[in-house]
Parts: structure tokens; C-alpha cells; sequence
């Protein structure tokens, strides 16, 4: 894994005996034509990045922290994403399976089979506060981030990073990407309802850059989870049945507000 290069010390150093000697205008063009290359390279690494979306699996290690769970020990898991909107995870244990949620747009399947416990929701994202949590996943995981267009011509520079704004689904979204044009973080906000961060620390460049370490921040709960990507493999065939998380017959039905609790119960030590 490598970090994003930044910025030749050359060229800043330019940029700062231009801005000395009354050329500033000259610095401000060369922002200008840096500004439509970023915008280009972001979309050259996010298309195969979608492309990759439409059928994986990965290994990856989760920690998850928060004030109402704690600091709970890392977990190791397997992930199969389908975009645009589906998803399913599942957590491992010493003895098989502790944890599975599988989800399709707006509606997630959880599950405890330890416990024979399960929580169902068809509009999910009302509960979770995130329109489609199925799509949510998939671009979070991805980083398949896609601003309209017209969002670039009026993004702005904070440093060397590029940000661009637009909203979707009723949400402001904020996207930063580096001189590689990669996403370094992504904000989604609602009034009402805080900001979600998406913080992208590490990628891996085996033929396509893709995220290899991420962060989601929920800023109101002080929640965090850190996903850390081993490996990844493109299955031979696209099954629409490797998503599907069925509940053991006689299963007890969890509300929202057991979940992470009942998570937390069977992943602690």
C-alpha cells in the first residue's frame, strides 16, 4: 500500500515567488488548469473502481468504538458487495458465524444465529438516518462517490485538496480529493440529523486504487468504525442468493435499539 504523492516542493515553491513578485494571477491559471486534470483523474480511478463494485468479496477487520459500546475488540469478517445497492456481511467467530446483516436498498436483514436473534427493516435508512443504506455500503466501500458534473465547476480548494459540494437525497455532500484523484474524505449532512465523515487513510493500487483502510464517523454518537481491507477476489458469478440472510426458524425479533447491543454482547471477549 502507498500514500497519494503529494505536491512537488518545486512547484510550491514557485507558486510562493510568484505570489512575492506581483504574478499571482499566473499562480490562480495554474490552479485553474490543475483544477480540470483533478477532475479528470478522479473520474480515470472511479470508473474501474465501479466496474470492480458490481461483483466482490473481501476479508477485512473491523474495530468499532462508540459511547454507548465502547471500545470493542477488532473482528474479522467476509463482505460481498453488488452495486449499486447490495450488500452482506458477515462477522466471524470461533465457532462459525457471530454476526450477519445483509441489506438491498432500503431493506436489511441482521442476524444473531448464536442467539436466534434477527432484526428486518424495509425502510432501514428512516431508522439509520442514511437514504439507501444498500447504496450507502457499496459506495462507502468502494469510494464510488460521483458528483454531478455541474458540482465540479463550482468546486473550491482548501490546500492542495479539491472540494466538491452538492447535495443528493435531501443531504449535502462534501467530497475532498487529493493530486492523485483519489477521495481523501466525504461528509454527508442533514439538517437535524449531524454528519456522517467517511475518512479514506490507505489504498491499495493491485491494478485498480481501492480503499485498503476507511473510517465512518457518526459526529452526534461519537461512533466510529474502522474497516481495514486484507484482500479482495471477484467471484466467478454473480448470485443474487450469496446476499441473502435468512432468519433459523423461530427466531426472536430484535428492535433497532438492541442491535449494537446484542453486537456488542457476542463480539466482546
Amino acid at each position: 500500500m502507498t500514500k497519494a504523492p503529494r505536491s512537488p516542493r518545486l512547484a510550491l515553491a514557485l507558486v510562493a515567488v510568484c505570489a512575492f513578485t506581483g504574478c499571482a494571477p499566473h499562480a490562480h491559471r495554474a490552479l485553474d488548469l490543475d483544477a480540470g486534470s483533478r477532475h479528470e483523474r478522479y473520474l480515470a480511478a472511479l470508473g474501474p473502481r465501479e466496474e470492480r463494485a458490481a461483483s466482490l468479496d473481501a476479508e477485512i477487520a473491523l474495530w468499532l468504538r462508540g459511547a454507548s459500546v465502547g471500545t470493542l475488540p477488532g473482528v474479522l469478517g467476509d463482505l460481498r458487495i453488488g452495486a449499486p445497492d447490495t450488500f452482506r456481511l458477515r462477522v466471524r467467530s470461533p465457532l462459525g458465524t457471530a454476526f450477519e446483516v445483509g441489506g438491498r436498498a432500503d431493506r436489511l436483514v441482521a442476524l444473531l444465529p448464536s442467539r436466534r436473534w434477527f432484526l428486518e427493516a424495509s425502510d432501514a435508512g428512516e431508522s439509520l438516518g442514511v437514504p439507501n443504506p444498500g447504496e450507502f455500503v457499496v459506495r462507502t466501500c468502494a469510494a464510488a462517490w460521483r458528483p454531478p458534473e455541474e458540482a465540479w465547476a463550482g468546486a473550491s480548494w482548501q490546500g492542495d485538496l479539491r472540494i466538491v459540494r452538492w447535495v443528493e437525497h435531501g443531504d449535502s455532500l462534501r467530497l475532498s480529493v487529493n493530486s492523485a484523484g483519489l477521495p481523501v474524505e466525504v461528509e454527508r449532512a442533514r439538517t437535524g440529523r449531524g454528519a456522517l465523515r467517511i475518512g479514506y487513510a490507505e489504498w491499495s493500487r493491485d491494478r485498480v486504487a481501492w480503499p485498503a483502510r476507511f473510517e465512518i464517523e457518526a459526529g452526534e454518537s461519537s461512533a466510529r468504525l474502522t474497516c481495514r481491507v486484507e484482500r479482495t477476489h471477484i467471484p466467478a458469478a454473480h448470485d443474487p442468493e450469496h446476499f441473502r440472510v435468512a432468519p433459523p426458524a423461530h427466531a426472536e425479533r430484535l428492535a433497532w435499539p438492541d442491535v449494537m447491543n446484542a453486537f456488542a454482547h457476542e463480539t466482546s471477549p
